[in-house]
């Protein structure tokens, strides 16, 4: 354990805690980045990748915040592939969604003009005819499919290796910690995911977390140069080496976070299904983690409300590895210079008050 005293120590090296250390440094802080448990059992080092945007309509601040970190999210994984000398394999690859019936096509219509205003320009949002893709596409009974240039790959195994060679480059101790030792530092950082939700929830004494799990898998088929693929349910990312990720489930009871169940073969039916071609592959590996879901499914980014000079940065959920770009700058803003960039929907108060309001009408429909 280093006695030195640094700025900063982030608690957590997932992708939300590696990228909060990245940007921090870049900045010139003095960073440390410590956990209790190896970085591999992080729900970040998964198999899936897909940096995929909401749909561009209604807009709000949420998905003004991800279209944001989705386009820095180019440059910065660059910036930290130069660092580091290890690919994390980002490509804006763009995305397929299948249309099914006119009524889709109707609404996947007004988004495409949506998406004119609210993403201007920057990036489309388009109808398509699948006559007019080659290579893979989804099955569509109506022949339609949606085609956005925005939604982009990474392999998040590689891209975490990246962040963590990326800070030891830039001086960053990175260091598993025996019992609750701590390093001296002004500020810290508590990036520990479902079990930093779990720990705030009891402090508070509200629900704060909704617990959930995900499984996912790579088969042998290489789809390499290909969009991701998204419909009912299940997404298909191109990965490297020849692979293909399918995920993920969405479980909100199960036994066992880290075991995999007939819920993964159900996913790996609906993939068939959605894209007939990679039905004869072979599963290379199968993944299954708890997940770091918040009541309102967004981040809880901000100052921790009962300890001094410590902040909060958990909740990634799906979207972690969209959002850790922009989630990156904007704590390093409150951090180091004292700017509030977060978004309220991204706030401990509105996490609070959500809560409340759920627990409100729970009590209420059962008496």
């Amino acid at each position: 354990m280093s006695s030195g005293i640094f700025d900063l120590e982030i608690v957590g090296m997932g992708v939300f805690g590696l990228s909060i250390a990245w940007e921090c440094s870049k900045r010139g802080a003095r960073v440390s980045v410590v956990d209790h448990q190896h970085y591999q059992r992080s729900s970040s080092y998964g198999l899936v990748g897909a940096l995929t945007p909401h749909v561009p309509e209604p807009w709000e601040s949420k998905k003004q915040f991800q279209f944001d970190s989705l386009l820095m999210a180019e440059d910065w994984w660059k910036e930290v592939y130069s660092a580091s000398d290890i690919d994390p394999h980002y490509c804006r690859c763009g995305r397929l969604q299948p249309i099914m019936d006119k009524k889709g096509y109707e609404l996947a219509k007004l988004r495409s003009d949506e998406a004119q205003t609210n993403w201007k320009r920057q990036a489309e949002w388009k109808i398509v005819r699948t006559t007019d893709c080659s290579g893979w596409k989804p099955k569509s009974p109506i022949g339609w499919l949606i085609a956005d240039d925005l939604s982009a790959r990474i392999n998040p195994r590689m891209a975490i290796k990246s962040l963590r060679k990326a800070l030891v480059s830039n001086n960053v101790p990175l260091m598993i910690l025996n019992g609750q030792e701590e390093t001296k530092c002004e500020y810290r950082v508590l990036a520990t995911g479902t079990a930093g939700l779990i720990s705030l929830s009891n402090e508070l004494g509200l629900p704060l977390v909704a617990h959930e799990k995900g499984q996912a898998m790579l088969i042998d088929y290489d789809a390499s140069d290909q969009p991701i693929i998204t419909g009912g349910g299940v997404n298909l990312v191109p990965q490297p080496n020849g692979l293909t990720a399918v995920g993920s489930t969405t479980e909100r009871y199960f036994t066992n976070p880290y075991k995999t169940d007939y819920r993964l073969n159900e996913l790996y039916s609906k993939a068939i299904e959605l894209v007939p071609e990679v039905g004869n592959s072979r599963i290379v590996e199968k993944w299954a983690h708890d997940r770091p879901r918040s009541v309102t499914r967004a981040p809880v980014l901000g100052a921790h409300p009962t300890r001094e000079n410590t902040f909060l940065a958990n909740g990634g959920f799906k979207i972690g590895f969209g959002l850790a770009p922009k989630i990156a700058e904007v704590m390093a803003e409150l951090i180091l210079n004292g700017n509030n960039l977060i978004p309220h929907k991204f706030s401990l108060e509105n996490a609070i008050s959500e809560t409340v309001r759920q627990k409100s009408k729970a009590d209420k429909d059962s008496s």
